[in-house]
């Protein structure tokens, strides 16, 4: 007969209670280790750096073998091996596929995780890519990386070492760090653009002041020392041929003019104040009107429809 003795009952939940507990703990400090990547994370300005220990560190939380990390490239409509870890697979670096190819293919425009426990059986596999590597993959976690609800690409985690399949926790977990992760990612590549648009900027304004001082030295300053010498000699001819002095002032006065002209001209090509205050036509229809007085050739506008003021 079965014991009715109710001491007797709690043995026969406490180990399921205790792997259950056990799990649970697991879970939440692999949830703090992911924390705690993160932090790292959104530290780190160098988008090389940061997609290799992005991608060293969902390997690391997954325990897994190898990993991908894939960016896409909007342009060409094609996902980029940007970081391989494992496996081999540092062959697949900077290799290229369509965006509609592949299970990462799939992930990306789904905007969902996937789990696939074997590969080779998934019509979704991208044989191609495998068959370029000597990796035998078995399983396989993907999670798309999306910044403001855009994907801007996969995280893919091959092979687990234990040899146990991935599960709904792993895809979660690792879905908690490819958000976080592709913030990081994209506050790089912005950090990044604004770096070298700031060098560009400084190489424009280098160029400018190379550009201005040759200008000023082969125009106006030509000029002004043509009316220093004219005055110099003026001098001597007040002394001696003052019969010639009007000719020569007025020789002297119209140089004065021309390098006025052109520094007027230097000027409004730097930044036209009709510029800010009227807008562009009139701003280009001033340029013209320079032009012909500067310059020994016709210069026609035609603005073929009325352009609205821009910004």
């Amino acid at each position: 007969m079965p014991s009715s003795d109710p001491t007797s009952q709690p043995h026969r939940w406490t180990r399921p209670l205790r792997d259950e507990r056990d799990a649970l703990r697991r879970q939440i400090e692999r949830y703090d280790v992911v924390q705690q990547i993160s932090q790292k994370l959104t530290s780190e300005l160098d988008p090389e750096r940061l997609l290799r220990n992005t991608l060293r560190s969902a390997i690391q939380v997954m325990e897994a073998e190898a990993g991908s990390l894939l960016l896409l490239d909007q342009a060409a409509q094609q996902l980029i091996f940007a970081v391989v870890e494992g496996g081999g697979g540092e062959k697949l670096q900077g290799k290229r596929m369509p965006r509609d190819q592949g299970i990462a293919g799939w992930v990306l425009n789904h905007g969902e995780p996937l789990i696939v426990d074997d590969t080779l059986q998934d019509q979704r596999f991208y044989a191609e890519i495998g068959a370029s590597v000597d990796f035998a993959t078995t399983s396989m976690i993907c999670v798309p990386m999306l910044y403001r609800g855009k994907a801007i690409g996969v995280l893919e985690i091959l092979n687990r070492k234990s040899g146990e399949r991935f599960d709904d926790s792993d895809k979660e977990l690792l879905a908690v760090l490819a958000a976080q992760s592709a913030i990081a990612i994209r506050n790089a590549q912005l950090y990044q653009e604004l770096r070298e648009e700031r060098d560009r900027l400084v190489a424009y304004e280098e160029d400018v002041r190379k550009r201005l001082a040759r200008d000023l030295h082969d125009g106006p300053t030509q000029l002004v020392a043509a009316v220093v010498m004219n005055l110099q000699f003026a001098r001597r001819l007040q002394e001696s041929e003052p019969e010639q002095l009007d000719g020569e002032l007025k020789q002297t006065i119209s140089i004065a003019e021309r390098a006025m002209r052109q520094l007027r001209t230097m000027l409004f090509d730097l930044r036209p104040v009709i510029l800010e205050t009227r807008g562009l036509i009139p701003a280009l229809e001033a340029y013209t009107g320079r032009l012909t007085e500067t310059e020994r050739f016709i210069v026609h506008l035609c603005v073929k429809s009325k352009v609205p003021r821009l910004n």
